[in-house]
């Protein structure tokens, strides 16, 4: 599956002296851009998880209320969501699962 390679990055801002410090992850970053990801079909990421946190919702409480509810959520396309996110790591980051960042 070759879902990063369906994604876009366009430079929002760019930092310079003092601007560029920042705090990420309890760690301390100097960065000099802010990137605007999009997916697919131009989509902004924040809005898409949005989006996508709704639907998840939606899903479990309509399998909380009918059991008999077929779930759009599974644990199959669980674990390929969070292949797709590793995948994506590596891609953008060279980290390599498993790997101590």
């Amino acid at each position: 599956m070759a879902v990063v390679s369906r994604r876009a990055a366009r430079v929002a801002a760019s930092y310079g002296g003092s601007e560029r410090a920042f705090c990420g992850r309890g760690k301390e970053i100097a960065t000099y851009q802010i990137i605007d990801l999009s997916f697919v079909d131009g989509q902004a990421k924040s809005r898409l998880y949005c989006k996508l946190d709704r639907a998840v919702m939606q899903d479990q409480v309509s399998w909380i209320r009918a059991r008999k509810h077929s779930r759009v959520v599974t644990g199959v396309n669980g674990r390929d969501s969070l292949s797709t996110a590793c995948e994506a790591d590596v891609t953008t980051m060279g980290h390599r699962p498993g790997a101590h960042r």
